[in-house]
């Protein structure tokens, strides 16, 4: 049968009840130096770029601790491949023959020739040796081959390590060797090893920025970056983009994609690798979970030029600290600023019980049926260089995450309704409660398809009571004005007419509008369609550019998403606005 493990190279290890591979010990512990009693890594499978964390505990009860303990790293000398196609890596071992294989077609091509002399795998091992300049004699047969797996260098003395690309296709070792309060004596080590280590993926194909002209695609540039100003005019660019907390990124949820593609420390890599080549002047993000916007989103953006705001969604902390998603608003430093007081976070929830705390006896159904903990982001912004222009000199951006549960649609409806009224209070109040606007973006996942009823008032402005198809069990609709005073629109209805026009499949009741937005910007193996917008207003903003569509075939590759290529399950969408002149 296949082995599990093949990074497992000789080292004699036994499974615990709790999951941790423990040596066996025969050395008695002394008394003044801690004891390892507990040794495991985070990531099952190692991948080239993407750091290794152990968890490790003393009986002193330190955890991780290298004042107590001193780590060190070793990679093993030879380069395990295929026996069948000499590829790497290597995913199973054939217990009966040693060898390994790539893959179960090698390991059926193999399988015929399991009990067949091993003389031509030492061969094999001793060549490698020499490759690696080893200058250990080793001899043949089992003590040989015993002597040759137990060959390691060290590579590293820290607690955590990223393999290299001198990693791929070799295992690794991490030896734990606790030491006593004055470091100068020494525990019994305990070691672990890990599976072979892997290969970067490649990155997806980068996805063109299309030039947009009156409202048409009229051509392309092959770069994917979105900074904008690229022609000298004063615009402004926009990406929304749920990024996928990691709370969320679970196995059942997602069971084609690879464990170790799920994982957070592999997919945060390849998250700022999007934001970074997009390097557009706004990231309005989604599923932002608390600790990694602290952790790991504001340190490494902040290198690349940018600040942000964070909102965590409303509902208390599930056991730990930072385990909360939330909205994301991050903006380039040298583009705009925000005006003071003017960052507004909406809690849904708030509005709710305001509304609603002097209610009847419904009071708590209805709450019980809106206090979902969904939040939104308004921010007003100066825009550096507009006022010299004659540009306007100030936009708004509101950045959201409306409910999932199409159980709630009313609920859906309802939060949209108000996040747009917020929205018109907050501009209302920064002009002193005159009638004036100002350019406006809202961006975020909507959780609601073309042609629904949230769509429609956010496209026309208003909704007639008998076109809302939602059921409204508490009356929370009924008591909706259902209108709003922006003149909106969909930036991707542009690119969707141009792409889409004749191949939706949407149903032909629908607004002709809904039926040119994108066919996807969230893709999983359970549901295919456009959840994700980028709204604007018109009157004061021009459509110049918009980032073309991912590749269904690139999307496909791996079943759907998330994937080695794709870290989230939605695509990243981005526009281009140029500021008009005042009138």
């Amino acid at each position: 049968a296949p082995h599990s493990r093949p990074g497992v190279l000789g080292a004699r290890h036994t499974p615990s009840d709790c999951g941790v591979w423990r040596c066996m010990i025969s050395k008695p512990p002394d008394n003044d130096v801690p004891e390892v009693v507990r040794l495991r890594l985070l990531q099952e499978q190692p991948v080239q770029g993407c750091e290794i964390t152990p968890n490790v505990y003393l009986s002193t009860g330190a955890h991780n601790s290298t004042e107590q303990a001193q780590f060190t790293w070793k990679r093993c000398v030879f380069h395990l491949c295929c026996a069948s196609c000499n590829k790497s890596p290597v995913r199973m071992q054939c217990i009966a023959s040693g060898r390994y294989y790539c893959s179960p077609k090698c390991f059926t091509a193999g399988w015929p020739t399991r009990f067949s002399p091993r003389e031509d795998r030492n061969a094999g091992l001793l060549q490698q040796a020499t490759e690696n300049g080893s200058d250990t004699n080793y001899g043949s047969g089992a003590q040989g081959e015993e002597h040759l797996a137990h060959k390691w260098m060290d590579v590293a003395n820290a607690l955590t390590y990223v393999p290299s690309a001198d990693d791929v296709g070799r295992a690794l070792r991490l030896v734990c060797t606790p030491l006593s309060a004055d470091r100068q004596r020494t525990g019994v080590p305990k070691s672990i090893d890990t599976a072979v280590v892997i290969a970067q993926p490649p990155p997806p194909p980068p996805r063109r920025r299309l030039i947009v002209r009156n409202d048409e695609v009229v051509g392309f540039d092959k770069s994917s970056s979105m900074r904008s100003g690229s022609d000298g005019s004063l615009a402004i660019t926009v990406v929304t983009y749920n990024v996928l907390a990691d709370l969320y990124a679970l196995g059942e949820t997602y069971p084609y994609c690879p464990p170790w593609a799920l994982a957070w420390n592999f997919r945060r890599r390849n998250l700022i690798r999007d934001l970074g080549q997009l390097a557009a002047d706004v990231f309005c993000l989604q599923e932002v979970q608390a600790d990694h916007f602290e952790q790991w989103f504001e340190p490494q953006l902040d290198h690349l030029g940018y600040s942000g705001f964070y909102k965590r969604k409303t509902r208390e902390f599930m056991g730990q600290y930072g385990k909360m998603d939330g909205c994301a608003i991050f903006y380039r430093r040298d583009k705009l600023v925000p005006v003071d007081g003017q960052v507004h976070a909406v809690e849904f929830n708030t509005i709710a019980v305001n509304k609603y705390a002097h209610q009847g006896t419904d009071k708590k159904r209805v709450l019980n049926r809106l206090l979902k903990d969904n939040v939104a982001q308004v921010v007003i912004f100066a825009v550096v260089g507009a006022g010299l222009s004659g540009a306007p000199s100030h936009v708004c951006v509101a950045n959201t995450h409306i409910n999932a549960n199409t159980e709630f649609s009313d609920v859906k409806l309802w939060q949209t309704q108000y996040l747009l009224l917020e929205i018109e209070r907050i501009i209302g109040e920064f002009h002193g409660g005159m009638h004036q606007s100002m350019p406006i973006v809202i961006a975020g996942d909507f959780n609601s398809t073309p042609g629904s009823s949230p769509y429609q008032l956010l496209q026309a402005g208003y909704l007639e009571r008998d076109q809302v198809s939602e059921e409204d069990p508490m009356g929370i609709i009924a008591a909706l004005p259902l209108d709003h005073h922006m003149l909106l629109r969909s930036a991707f209805t542009t690119l969707g007419s141009h792409r889409n026009a004749t191949h939706n499949h949407l149903d032909a009741n629908m607004q002709p509008t809904a039926q040119m937005e994108l066919p996807f910007s969230n893709f999983t193996g359970h549901f295919v369609g456009t959840l994700d917008y980028v709204w604007y207003t018109p009157d004061h903003l021009e459509l110049a550019a918009l980032l073309e569509l991912a590749d269904e075939a690139d999307v496909t590759k791996n079943t759907a998403l998330p994937s080695p290529q794709f870290p989230s399950d939605h695509v990243p969408l981005a526009v281009e606005l140029k500021l008009r002149m005042r009138q």
